[in-house]
């Protein structure tokens, strides 16, 4: 029993501890979890989606672009234009500032060398800076590409949804379900892994 307590204890120590270091997570997500252990959650519990990330819009972008080109892959570009943008935007300010990360280096460890403690300091600092900023848009970066695979899936499921309810079953028995199943469950999956 007294096992149990202990680990109990650092467990609540542990959490404690947790949530002062993410403190903004903790923040939105505390009052959730507490609903959540007095009563089950419904839907209306849920934070509301972002107006641009609601199926509907996702689906009526992607069909706008399909009418227009005949092509899947240049629909999805077109659609998803501003996401691959800022996602390559991102992406080449980290390479900059990783990049930037290296030439610093080499005349911090000059200065310290030369025990020219100023000059290390400046160096320092400089390398410090570059760091939050390779760490800034690595993450941006990633925030973006996750976010443009995840409504991908969703535009190419809800567009397979949408072509499902118009095709007649005599269509769909002569595709076999088993390409259906294929499409639906591997193929849009894969906008994931981008």
């Amino acid at each position: 029993m007294r096992m149990r307590e202990r680990d109990e204890d650092e467990y609540n120590l542990q959490a404690v501890s947790l949530q002062q270091c993410v403190p903004v997570s903790f923040r939105k997500i505390m009052p959730l979890l507490n609903r959540g252990k007095v009563a089950p959650l419904t839907i209306a519990d849920l934070p509301p989606l972002a107006p641009g990330d609601e199926v509907e819009t996702i689906i009526g972008k992607v069909e706008t672009q399909v009418r227009r080109h005949s092509s899947l892959f240049i629909a999805l570009c077109r659609a998803f234009w501003n996401d691959i943008f800022a996602a390559w935007c991102n992406g080449t300010l980290w390479v900059l500032t990783a990049l930037a990360q290296a030439i610093i280096l080499g005349p911090f460890v000059d200065a310290l060398a030369r025990n020219d403690n100023i000059s290390a300091i400046i160096w320092g600092l400089s390398f410090i800076f570059a760091s939050i900023l390779t760490t800034i848009f690595l993450h941006r970066m990633f925030w973006r590409i996750m976010r443009t695979g995840f409504q991908m899936k969703v535009a190419m499921l809800g567009l397979l949804h949408n072509k499902l309810l118009k095709t007649t079953t005599a269509a769909i028995a002569l595709a076999g379900t088993g390409k259906i199943l294929t499409l639906a469950t591997s193929d849009a999956v894969r906008f994931d892994n981008i």
